[in-house]
């Protein structure tokens, strides 16, 4: 049996993969690198679109229609997204986060922007739930309001 990292023929047990610690230790970072390069690839193109509907949109707003060309000119890329629901109008919302967006028609994009969750703390000070986890919770709350049933 050879070393998975750098072939050497191995000494010792017959269970032995690696000639050493280094090659061990390479072999394990080479492998988390390939699975996490997807992974941080697709991170950065949510925040990335996260951070162009944050700028479209003023602090103060919760609704808008913008131009879908203006999205595509910052780089928006649609295919990216957190989640997806259905409003009482038939309209697709997929949320980058707290943002979503809606096609109302081939040129128009309608975006909104979910309520700000507090985080619930215990007496130590730590959060019981994550802000995401108590946004989703929020968000189901208030759905009838709003019309929008989650995709499963």
């Amino acid at each position: 049996m050879d070393c998975l990292h750098c072939s050497a023929p191995l000494k010792g047990r017959r269970s032995k993969k690696f000639c050493d610690d280094n090659c061990r230790s390479a072999w394990h970072y080479r492998q988390k690198s390939n699975d996490s390069t997807l992974v941080s690839q697709v991170n950065e193109q949510l925040l990335q679109n996260r951070r162009i509907l944050s700028r479209l949109m003023a602090c103060n707003q919760n609704m808008l229609v913008a131009n879908k060309a203006i999205l595509l000119d910052r780089g928006f890329h649609f295919q990216f997204h957190t989640e997806s629901h259905i409003d009482d109008r038939g309209l697709t919302f997929h949320f980058c986060y707290e943002f979503g967006y809606a096609a109302l028609d081939k040129d128009h994009i309608q975006l909104i922007r979910l309520p700000a969750a507090a985080e619930n703390k215990n007496r130590t000070g730590m959060p019981t739930r994550s802000t995401a986890q108590k946004r989703t919770a929020d968000f189901y709350e208030n759905a009838i309001l709003r019309g929008l049933t989650k995709i499963r």
